[in-house]
C-alpha cells in the first residue's frame, strides 16, 4: 500500500515539474484609435491579475478558420501559440491545440525604463460604478512633466486590471507597472488629446476561466536561442569600419 502511494505521490510530483500551467480568470476586449492620424486597433486577451507575468493575446489564423492564443510569459522568456477553431468555446481548454514555441528577447535596458515609470490617478468626480480621473505617466519619479495625460472612467471590480490596459496604452509590460495604490479597477474608457495626438480607448471586460497545461516535454523551440538586443548591437558595433 505504502508503495502505491509513493508511486502515485512520484506521478503527480513529476507531472507539476514538467509541465506548465496558466490560469486565466479574465478576457479583455480592447479598442483604440487615434483620429489624427487615422490608427486603430483592436485586440482580445486572456490576463490573471494575480500573475502579471503572463497574458494570452489572440489573432486570427492564416487560413481564417480560428485563432491563435499566444501565452507570452516573460519569467520564462518563452511564447506558445495554441489554436482554437471560430466555433470552440473560448473557455473550453480541451478545445486549445498546441501549435509551437519561441522566445521571447530580454531588453534589460527598456525594462529598466518601464519600471521607472510612475502613474499618478488625480479624481474628478464620482460616475455610475466608479470615478473619472485624470491618469498620468511619468518618466520616472523625479519628472516633473507627465509623457502622456488623459481622462479616464475607472469602474469598479473585484481585482485591480489597470495594468493591463497600461500595457496597450503605453506600449508596457503590465508585470513591469507599478501604481501607487491597492485599489481594484479596470479602464473601461479613456480619452486624450495632445500636440501630435487624439484618440481614444474603450475595454469590455467578461469574467471567463482558462485553464491551460503545457506539458514541458514537448515544447517546440527554435533549434537555435536568438540573440539579444544587447548582443545584436554589440555585433553591430563590431563591423563599423573605424
Amino acid at each position: 500500500m505504502k508503495k502505491k502511494s509513493l508511486i502515485v505521490i512520484t506521478f503527480f510530483l513529476l507531472n507539476n515539474i514538467f509541465s506548465q500551467t496558466y490560469q486565466f480568470d479574465y478576457l479583455i476586449k480592447y479598442a483604440m484609435a487615434n483620429h489624427k492620424n487615422g490608427f486603430s486597433k483592436s485586440n482580445d486577451q486572456f490576463v490573471n491579475p494575480k500573475e502579471l507575468f503572463y497574458y494570452g493575446s489572440f489573432s486570427p489564423t492564416i487560413d481564417k478558420q480560428g485563432y491563435n492564443l499566444i501565452v507570452y510569459d516573460y519569467r520564462t522568456h518563452l511564447m506558445h501559440t495554441f489554436r482554437i477553431s471560430k466555433t470552440d468555446s473560448p473557455s473550453d481548454s480541451s478545445k486549445y491545440i498546441y501549435v509551437s514555441s519561441g522566445y521571447l528577447l530580454p531588453n534589460e535596458k527598456l525594462e529598466k525604463e518601464q519600471k521607472a515609470q510612475v502613474y499618478t490617478h488625480t479624481f474628478i468626480e464620482d460616475i455610475s460604478g466608479g470615478k473619472k480621473m485624470i491618469l498620468k505617466k511619468f518618466k520616472n519619479e523625479k519628472a516633473k512633466k507627465a509623457d502622456v495625460e488623459m481622462t479616464g472612467d475607472f469602474i469598479k471590480i473585484d481585482s485591480d486590471l489597470r495594468a493591463f490596459s497600461y500595457v496597450e496604452l503605453f506600449n508596457t509590460r503590465a508585470d513591469l507597472v507599478k501604481l501607487e495604490d491597492n485599489e481594484t479597477y479596470y479602464l473601461r474608457d479613456a480619452k486624450w488629446k495632445v500636440k501630435d495626438s487624439e484618440g481614444e480607448y474603450h475595454t469590455n471586460i467578461y469574467k471567463i476561466p482558462l485553464t491551460l497545461t503545457l506539458d514541458s516535454s514537448k515544447i517546440k523551440l527554435p533549434k537555435e536561442k536568438p540573440k539579444s538586443a544587447e548582443e545584436q548591437i554589440e555585433e553591430w558595433k563590431k563591423t563599423i569600419v573605424r
